[in-house]
């Protein structure tokens, strides 16, 4: 993974987002990592690997449900709200995504 400083990522930004479209691209500032620039077929994956361990987990906390494993259904529960909040960010994030994507198509077509 290719790093960069964050003063030289600020100065040449426009190669910064190039260069993500081959690999990850980490910013340092005083040679610690602060951030990591992706493209958005990268970010899409992760999102999407995320998503999909998201959906394993509430799974498993509904079959240790049915089950009644209550140890284990009791551990995942205490962990719900997290979960909840992840699931919400996602969606928000995609229903926001897709009404800037709406209303850039509806502002081409004007």
């Amino acid at each position: 993974m290719r790093g960069i400083s964050a003063h030289n990522a600020k100065q040449n930004f426009g190669a910064v987002l190039e260069s993500a479209q081959n690999g990850p691209v980490e910013i340092l500032k005083y040679r610690q990592r602060v951030a990591v620039v992706l493209s958005a077929d990268e970010f899409d994956e992760l999102e999407t690997l995320k998503f999909i361990e998201l959906r394993r987990k509430v799974n498993t906390l509904l079959e240790h449900i049915e089950n009644a494993d209550q140890d284990s259904a009791c551990r995942m529960i205490r962990e719900l709200p997290r979960l909840l909040r992840r699931i919400e960010a996602r969606h928000s994030a995609h229903v926001n995504q897709e009404r800037s994507k709406n209303h850039c198509a509806n502002a081409a077509g004007n």
